[in-house]
């Protein structure tokens, strides 16, 4: 799975012109989106599934479309070096900037369990984030605080995951490209631009079996149906 970038202010750069900046690429990607998202037929561009945001077409069509993000891609890139610089890193999901691949030969689309984590040190800042409570288990955690004044919760919840594998062709050395790509797409929309149109291949496996994600957390002293509340473990040091 490809990391998220960390967000890294310029030296040359003032606190406050960072996030007059931050706050400038905020509501461009919020403009692109309206303006250019979802892509059309107009665009060259066409649905990998008609039930997920993959879109596939031409190099040239994609390559126009996204033309049309540079600027946004410029300054993220400004905040988020490493998404520029390393194919394996990419940029925050809540910038809301599509996703771009190319020389995609092969798409496998999956499905998994996961799980979403909050960590928090009251209850008022948990409930606040995840909602209600049964008040038999608000008590509960009031009673943890009371008892642990250090201690945290978290909450985990547990939901279904989309990914796109894909693999690509390197046009330097000519062949294809050893190592494949997987990412998460659904939020922020992917586009690949194929290789080669007549051969590009799409594999649905979200039909296989889920696995339930392994979670170290068991018996948890709270739960609203959505997020389930546990004691975090501390970490034991010893010593050598």
């Amino acid at each position: 799975m490809p990391r998220n970038a960390s967000l890294v202010i310029p030296e040359n750069m003032t606190e406050q012109a960072a996030m007059q900046e931050m706050s400038t690429l905020k509501e461009m990607c919020l403009e692109l989106r309206d303006q250019f998202y979802p892509p059309t037929l107009s665009d060259g561009l066409v649905f990998v599934d008609e039930d997920l945001p993959i879109w596939a077409g031409e190099k040239e069509a994609v390559q126009e479309y996204h033309l049309r993000y540079k600027k946004a891609f410029d300054l993220a890139h400004k905040f988020y070096p490493q998404a520029a610089l390393m194919s394996d890193v990419i940029l925050p999901a809540k910038l809301m900037l599509p996703q771009f691949r190319y020389h995609v030969t092969r798409l496998s689309i999956c499905k998994n369990t996961a799980k979403e984590s909050k960590t928090f040190r009251s209850v008022s800042a948990l409930m606040s984030k995840c909602g209600e409570f049964d008040q038999r288990e608000v008590l509960r955690m009031d009673e943890f605080f009371l008892k642990n004044p250090s201690g945290e919760l978290v909450c985990h919840r547990e939901f279904i995951d989309f990914r796109a594998r894909m693999h690509t062709y390197n046009v330097r050395s000519n062949k294809p490209d050893k190592k494949s790509f997987i990412t998460q797409f659904y939020t922020t929309g992917l586009i690949v631009a194929a290789h080669d149109t007549d051969d590009f291949q799409v594999v649905d496996n979200r039909k296989r079996k889920l696995l339930p994600y392994s979670n170290a957390y068991k018996n948890p002293i709270a739960d609203n149906g959505s997020w389930k509340v546990y004691i975090k473990k501390t970490k034991v040091v010893r010593s050598k």
